[in-house]
């Protein structure tokens, strides 16, 4: 757990040089890269020796984290089954419609899996084939449990297709937002110190 000396993760993902001043934070100049990062260091802090994380430019097979084998998951996660295809989605929160921004999104990228699920997931997207669980992850903080569940079922329904089309073994989809992820952070030791810097007390 966090101790009271460390610095909290904010309650938005400003990503604003003011507040992630960290080392870790420093690397980073976009949003996008900053937040799957992140997510990946936190991953392999959890759950060490099991995740593989990309960059954001040059993707590997659109996949930004892979959980490769069977290992007890943070309690964010749930009891998705493994291998794990883990998304990072850096979607902005500050406008008026932050459901449809997030949804829009998700329909860009279910296009372009589609397409390499016709062609027999080629290439870096083997993974693909093998994967039983998939976790997407979104910066924004979506507003209520409808926008979750609405989303979730969309993701959720994409795969079932696939899979009933024998494309895909993805049976398992869970959602995260900014609120769980910050509260997943604030465990994960280290991680505030190399992303929000460290805390020098009052």
């Amino acid at each position: 757990m966090r101790h009271d000396t460390m610095k909290a993760f904010p309650l938005r993902f400003d990503f604003t040089p003011e507040v992630w001043c960290g080392a870790r934070a420093r690397l980073h100049s976009s949003r996008e890269d900053a937040f799957q990062q992140l997510l990946g260091d936190a991953l392999r802090i959890s759950m060490p020796g099991f995740v593989a994380t990309f960059s954001t430019a040059g993707r590997d097979g659109s996949i930004d984290a892979f959980i490769e084998a069977s290992v007890p998951l943070p309690r964010l996660f749930g009891d998705v089954s493994s291998p794990i295809i883990v998304e990072c989605k850096d979607n902005d929160d500050r406008s008026d419609d932050v459901v449809e921004n997030v949804s829009s999104a998700w329909r860009k990228l279910a296009e372009r899996l589609e397409r390499k699920a016709a062609d027999k997931w080629p290439d870096l997207y083997q993974p693909w084939i093998t994967a039983r669980g998939y976790i997407y992850a979104t910066s924004a903080t979506l507003p209520h449990k409808k926008a979750r569940d609405d989303l979730r079922n969309k993701i959720h329904g994409f795969f079932d297709r696939l899979r009933i089309s024998n494309l895909c073994g993805i049976e398992q989809v869970r959602v995260v937002d900014w609120t769980d992820l910050r509260h997943f952070y604030d465990t994960c030791p280290g991680l505030a110190d190399r992303w929000l810097g460290v805390e020098t007390g009052p």
